[in-house]
């Protein structure tokens, strides 16, 4: 009986076959897709006193642009409010930081689909950072270096809290979680600085928020029907922040 011989050409007809069959599996079987789930994006909103004996006891501008990094790094779109506790022009006195998000889409690499969403999301990084460096300026210019607008320095805490309410409750911050942080000792001054009581509770008409306080010693009613976390200082609100944002 003759015995059969394999030649150079059976190796190659063989690895043809197996190059095709291989090549009607991948392409008979759609890939799925992959989608990367941000997790759900949040509002932090944070009350700063610069006036009185709290000027130089807030946060520092690395710890404004720390918060902001984690922030864009998260890239789901959590946004960061400032408002300012003491005497300042309307237009002054809050400074939001709101990012767009990324396109959490991951398609298949070397695909039209792919650079699209690439090119996209390098133009809104480009466009928050942007964003970011104009929100610093912003802090370092009204906050850090904070001055009364009518000359006279008070603390007024009303005003801000009032505005904070209605930030909880807008329809953009819908599907947000939310989160409030408050830095004063809670002595709220009318024009004249004569301590006044405010009125009125933080939590009236407000969705659920978690609440963080440092340094506040005046009554707590605005506060009533809220659980507070407190912390020692700007440092411990900082902390507080930050795990927050890279949570």
């Amino acid at each position: 009986m003759r015995r059969y011989r394999t030649t150079i050409f059976d190796y190659i007809i063989l690895a043809s076959l197996l190059t095709f069959m291989a090549c009607l599996v991948s392409c008979g079987t759609e890939q799925p897709k992959q989608t990367i789930t941000p997790r759900q994006p949040s509002l932090q909103a944070a009350l700063i006193d610069v006036s009185g004996s709290f000027k130089d006891k807030g946060l520092n501008l690395q710890n404004y642009k720390a918060i902001t990094d984690s922030i864009l790094a998260q890239g789901n779109g959590s946004a960061f409010i400032v408002l300012g506790l003491g005497n300042f022009k309307a237009e002054d006195a809050i400074i939001e930081f709101c990012p767009k998000p990324l396109n959490p889409h991951q398609p298949d690499e070397n695909t039209d689909e792919a650079r699209i969403v690439n090119a996209s999301n390098d133009n809104i990084i480009t466009a928050n950072k942007v964003m970011q460096d104009s929100f610093l300026q912003a802090i370092e210019r009204k906050i850090l270096q904070y001055r009364p607008y009518t000359g006279v320095d008070f603390t007024n805490i009303q005003l801000p809290i009032e505005k904070t309410k209605l930030l909880l409750n807008e329809p953009r911050f819908s599907s947000y979680q939310r989160f409030v942080y408050i830095l004063s000792d809670g002595i709220h001054e009318d024009k004249s600085g004569k301590p006044q009581l405010i009125t009125g509770k933080l939590s009236e008409g407000s969705v659920p928020f978690s609440l963080t306080l440092s340094g506040w010693s005046a009554p707590r009613d605005c506060f009533e029907g809220s659980n507070a976390a407190e912390t020692a200082n700007a440092d411990g609100l900082f902390q507080s922040i930050i795990s927050q944002s890279n949570y």
